[in-house]
C-alpha cells in the first residue's frame, strides 16, 4: 500500500470477504469444488476478492481499476501506465514456463492486473457457469489433468479460471508480462524468465535491480534496461520488499536465506541417509 500511495495511486484496501448478503458469492460457495494442494480456505479467499470488488463497485462510479496484491511494489511512474495498458479490457500476467508457450499451462495471475467493470462482471459470470454446470465441471477436470501433466503440484485456482476465461470470453485480455517500449509488469522478482525464458539478469536469487534515482530497473542478458511499473515480491521475497522500497541493502536478509537453505539441504541429506541405512539393513 505504501508504494502505491507514494506513486500517487488512490488505494483502497479490501481485507474482508464479500457481504453476507452477496447472493453470487453464496452460490459460488455452494458449487465450489476444491482441486488444489492449498487449503480450501486459501483458494476460496482468492475467489472471494472478485466478488468483494464487484460489491464495492456497485457503490462507486469507478469504471476501471487495478487489482494489486499487498506484496507488490508500485513504482513512481505508475501515473504513466495508461499508455502501457492501452485499450485492453483486462491485463493479467503469464510468464514463460517450462513449455515454450506460456498459455500451454493454463494459469494467469492477477497479482497486479488492470480491469474494467464489465470485464470483472464477465469473469464472475464465467466462474459461476463453470462451477455450476456439467459442462463446466467436465472442463475443470480436463484442465486439472492437463496442468497436472505439466506440473504435478498444480491444481485449480482463480488463476486457472482466469486463463480459461481469457480463452473464451471474447474480450481483449492481454498479458502484462511483456516488454513494450522498455516497460513491463513483473511476474515474480524471483524468476529470470519473463516474456521469454531466462530473460533477466539475476543476483542473490532475484532479478538484479538497478537504481535510477527513485526508480528500479531490471536488465536483460543482452544489456537492455527495463522499467517495471510493478515488482512482485512473492513468497519468501516479501521480507526484502520494505528495505527495497526504502533504498536499503537487503544483503543480511539474503545471507539469512542462504543459511536457511543450507540447513534445509543438510536436513534433507540426513533424512535420505537415514532412509538408505534403513533399506540396507532391512528395517
Amino acid at each position: 500500500m505504501e508504494s502505491g500511495k507514494r506513486a500517487g495511486a488512490h488505494v483502497t484496501l479490501l481485507s474482508s470477504p464479500p457481504d453476507k448478503g452477496n447472493k453470487g458469492y453464496s452460490i459460488f460457495l455452494q458449487n465450489y469444488i476444491h482441486k488444489s494442494l492449498n487449503p480450501p480456505a486459501f483458494e476460496i479467499a482468492c475467489f472471494a476478492r472478485y466478488f468483494a470488488i464487484a460489491d464495492r463497485l456497485k457503490r462507486s462510479s469507478v469504471d476501471m481499476f487495478f487489482l494489486s496484491d499487498t506484496d507488490i511494489l508500485i513504482q513512481p511512474k505508475f501515473s504513466e501506465i495508461e499508455s502501457f495498458v492501452g485499450d485492453v479490457d483486462t491485463l493479467l500476467s503469464a510468464a514463460t514456463t517450462a513449455t515454450r508457450d506460456p498459455y500451454t499451462y493454463l494459469e494467469m495471475s492477477p497479482h497486479f492486473s488492470f480491469w474494467r467493470k464489465d470485464s470483472l462482471a464477465s469473469f464472475l459470470d464465467y466462474i459461476q457457469q463453470t462451477y455450476s454446470t456439467a459442462s463446466g465441471k467436465a472442463l475443470l477436470e480436463s484442465v486439472f489433468e492437463r496442468n497436472r501433466r505439466l506440473d504435478p503440484r498444480s491444481g485449480i485456482s482463480d488463476m486457472t479460471l482466469l486463463a480459461m476465461w481469457q480463452k473464451e470470453c471474447g474480450l481483449k485480455v492481454e498479458n502484462g508480462t511483456t516488454i513494450r517500449d522498455n516497460k513491463t509488469i513483473d511476474h515474480n522478482v524471483g524468476m529470470s524468465s519473463h516474456q521469454s525464458a531466462d530473460q533477466f539478469q539475476m543476483r542473490w536469487g532475484i532479478k538484479r535491480l538497478f537504481r535510477d534515482g527513485a526508480d528500479l530497473l531490471f536488465r536483460t542478458h543482452s544489456g537492455q534496461l527495463v522499467y517495471p511499473y510493478a515488482i512482485h515480491f512473492q513468497g519468501k521475497y516479501k521480507m526484502i520488499m520494505a528495505d527495497t522500497l526504502a533504498g536499503k541493502s537487503f544483503l543480511p536478509v539474503v545471507t539469512a536465506q542462504l543459511i536457511s537453505a543450507l540447513r534445509t539441504g543438510r536436513s534433507k541429506l540426513a533424512r535420505r541417509r537415514q532412509v538408505g541405512n534403513s533399506l540396507s539393513t532391512g528395517q
